[in-house]
């Protein structure tokens, strides 16, 4: 994947907090007709409200959505569909009456996708495993979501390999006492993650009594492994750091590769009342200690005792208080109390030092050093600048130091 810097010029037409709701269905087509750019960006409206109650197929097409705060309500079988690049911001997705995952690969993937297989355009040594390759990234970056009771992102029960799956400072509420996988590959023989990345999110389900879900469930462990996908000597890894997750569950993790293959590095996450970290993980090489992440047990669960010999450290005095209403959109400030435990100084904490705190929301924004990245300027990167006795379009340097 090139390394490229597109600046989108954008005026924005303000509609009113009382315009009329828009499909976002046919804004993401009628923007993929029109634009020329290799990557589509598609920009909502802060005060408009959208409504997703219909599949919109993405194709191979890269689309970056710039969701302005803008409220997505989504209903039925509305769900966005890709095969290619696909990343999701800042907007705010009521869930409460859909019945599909918001975000899902193809069900139906483009035969020219198929690798390792007689005649493909790639096969890769030592691979035995035919897939379909998405071989780009898929990421939701800065959304909140409410009542989600299916899966946020789905394979479709295709055969898909995946490159790169990033959640990253997200709000993600469920709501049930079972619901699917929140990442859920189960349905297909095969497919796989290769970089499966979680950043400072807060997941949360509001029912507690929550028993028979995973957070996480691949088709099938051992089709999963990245050296059937990937080749002999390919590796994958799973990057959880920052995040704030409470799901009480069956497993955290089902049918995810048991292999060294797999690299875990888990750092400064609380788990609270999440059952069997290690079933994630299994034989993988893990980059981290115990010490390096938190468990926290209410509602009378209690903790696995591989997780807390391997996994997490038990940390009793959090206080924290689970949230049991729907996500409040105009209100999303108050999570940032209920999650922030009053951690006790623990000078042998690796976690965050002493004391061990965990600030779940981050103002800043980082590119991640190691990764093939695109960046579409919306208009949360621009300002005015006077140059030369002009006034101009220029990048917000204070806001966003990393971009050149």
């Amino acid at each position: 994947m090139k390394k490229f810097f597109t600046l989108i010029s954008a005026v924005m037409l303000c509609l009113g907090a009382n315009a009329q709701t828009q499909k976002l269905a046919d804004i993401i087509k009628g923007t993929m007709d029109t634009c020329k750019h290799e990557i589509v960006p598609v920009f909502l409206t802060k005060y408009v409200t959208y409504e997703l109650d219909s599949k919109v197929d993405l194709g191979q097409k890269g689309v970056v959505i710039w969701g302005g705060e803008a409220t997505v309500i989504v209903s039925g079988e509305g769900q966005i569909t890709t095969q290619g690049y696909f990343q999701m911001r800042n907007a705010n997705f009521d869930c409460t009456d859909a019945t599909v995952a918001p975000f899902a690969l193809a069900a139906t993937p483009d035969e020219s996708l198929l690798i390792n297989a007689e005649g493909s355009a790639i096969s890769f040594p030592g691979a035995n495993q035919q897939v379909y390759l998405n071989d780009h990234k898929v990421s939701v970056v800065k959304c909140n979501f409410r009542n989600l009771k299916t899966s946020l992102v789905y394979a479709n029960k295709a055969n898909w390999a995946l490159n790169t799956l990033e959640l990253d400072r997200n709000i993600i509420q469920l709501d049930g006492a079972k619901i699917d996988p929140v990442i859920n590959w189960y349905g297909s023989g095969r497919g796989a993650i290769k970089h499966l990345v979680l950043t400072d999110n807060v997941i949360f389900n509001i029912d507690q009594t929550n028993t028979d879900s995973y957070f996480i469930r691949m088709g099938n462990a051992s089709n999963a492994q990245p050296q059937k996908v990937w080749g002999t000597d390919a590796t994958s890894d799973v990057i959880i750091t920052g995040n704030t997750i409470n799901f009480p569950g069956k497993h955290f993790g089902n049918n995810f590769p048991n292999t060294n293959k797999v690299i875990m590095d888990w750092k400064k996450n609380i788990f609270v009342n999440v059952a069997t970290l290690n079933r994630l993980s299994g034989n993988a090489t893990r980059n981290f200690t115990a010490e390096d992440n938190t468990i926290v047990c209410a509602e009378g669960k209690t903790a696995d005792a591989t997780d807390l010999a391997k996994y997490a450290t038990e940390d009793k005095e959090t206080g924290i208080t689970i949230p049991t209403e729907a996500l409040d959109f105009a209100n999303i400030a108050a999570l940032e109390g209920n999650f922030k435990p009053a951690f006790a100084c623990i000078s042998t904490s690796k976690q965050c030092g002493a004391p061990r705190f965990l600030t779940i929301f981050k103002d800043g924004v980082a590119k991640t050093p190691g990764y093939a990245y695109e960046v579409i300027l919306g208009p949360d990167m621009l300002v005015t600048k006077t140059k030369g006795g002009a006034n101009k379009p220029a990048i917000n340097d204070e806001a966003y130091p990393w971009i050149t």
